[in-house]
This record gives C-alpha cells, sequence and structure tokens, in this order.
C-alpha cells in the first residue's frame, strides 16, 4: 500500500499544478456525464481486456462520480470505484488528469475455478482494493459527446485463503492453511464515449 500512496501523492501534487495553471471554463453549470470506456491492461501477468461505466456530474472542468466495471487482469473482478477528474482546455479539446479508488470484488470464471481447485486444494478469493491514476484526452464531437483516450497506471490487490488437503501417509491429516497476497500492477490504456 505504500507504493499507491506514493503515486496517489504525485498524482494530487500534479493536479494542484495544473489546476493553478488551467484556464476557466464558460460552462458553470452543473450537468450530468456518462463516460463509457474499454481498454487493455498490460502487466507482469500478461495482458487483459476491462471496460467500464461511469457516471457523474461534473461542474467547472471537475467531474466527480461512481464508476463499476470488469476487470480481466490475472483473474476476473468487478472494480466498484469514485472516479474524479479535472478537464484542462487544449486547443479544440482537453487534457484530463483522473483518479479511481475504491474495492473489486473477486469474480472468476468457471476456468479460474477448475484450474485452481482440485481435490488436493480449494482457492476462495476475498475481496481487494482498486486504483487507476492517469492522463487522457478528451475530444468533444458535438455538445455533451465527446471521445475519450486515456494511459495511466492500475492496481488491483486480493487475497486468497488455500487450504491444502493433501495426506501423502495415511491419513487423518490435518489440512494446512496459507494465505496468498496478489499485488497486481498493471498500465491501462483505455477508449471510451462520454454523453
Amino acid at each position: 500500500m505504500n507504493r499507491l500512496s506514493t503515486y496517489f501523492n504525485a498524482w494530487v501534487i500534479s493536479l494542484f499544478c495544473l489546476t493553478a495553471r488551467a484556464q476557466e471554463t464558460k460552462s458553470h453549470r452543473w450537468q450530468f456525464h456518462s463516460l463509457n470506456q474499454l481498454g487493455l491492461l498490460e502487466g507482469g501477468s500478461g495482458s487483459a481486456f476491462q471496460m467500464q461505466t461511469v457516471n457523474g456530474i461534473a461542474y467547472k472542468g471537475w467531474f466527480s462520480g461512481i464508476g463499476v466495471g470488469i476487470d480481466n487482469y490475472y483473474f476476473r473482478s468487478i472494480p466498484l470505484f469514485l472516479d474524479i477528474r479535472k478537464n484542462f482546455r487544449l486547443g479544440a479539446g482537453y487534457i484530463f488528469t483522473y483518479g479511481d479508488g475504491g474495492i473489486q470484488f473477486a469474480w472468476l470464471t468457471d476456468r479460474q475455478i477448475t484450474d485452481m481447485q482440485n481435490r488436493f486444494w480449494t482457492y476462495s478469493f476475498s475481496n481487494g482494493g482498486y486504483a487507476d491514476l492517469g492522463l487522457g484526452y478528451r475530444i468533444v464531437i458535438k455538445n455533451k459527446l465527446a471521445f475519450l483516450l486515456s494511459a495511466g497506471y492500475s492496481y488491483k490487490y486480493s487475497e486468497a485463503k488455500v487450504v491444502i488437503n493433501y495426506c501423502p501417509l495415511q491419513e487423518p491429516c490435518d489440512p494446512s492453511h496459507n494465505t496468498y497476497h496478489f499485488n497486481l500492477d498493471r498500465l491501462t490504456f483505455k477508449a471510451g464515449i462520454e454523453f
């Protein structure tokens, strides 16, 4: 978690620096926005697909919303998170910075369950943490409709409790219990639509 707090602090400092230099937007009304994104996660355990939908309120270049998605990296999970972002005008479009933080619920596929369990051991995944920090570019197509491209760093944490029922000698044997910690660092690339 120490690494995550370092990344978060760097994001907050850069956000304040960029805010100080940003121009004021013309629209000062509260507006509902929906962001729907597809993406690629790339890390030490390979590549995976992700999708997210974030719904929230925009005001004076700021956006805050609640998001949910599907994250297929290493094991399938459903992240539920708070998304905060700031837009900075750049020519015809906007540069934005974003930060997401929340919880991810393990939702293993049938294949993942089959691969991880047999008559000798069973895995039990717990819910864990989720974070995503990055930069992007927002291209306004018409009114509230915009195309989004972003890149960032994403972090997913979970624990798996393993019960091993292997007895090489004559039974009875006591099962052994282990806990595995999954700290998954990934790069994320997303494209989507905002309306």
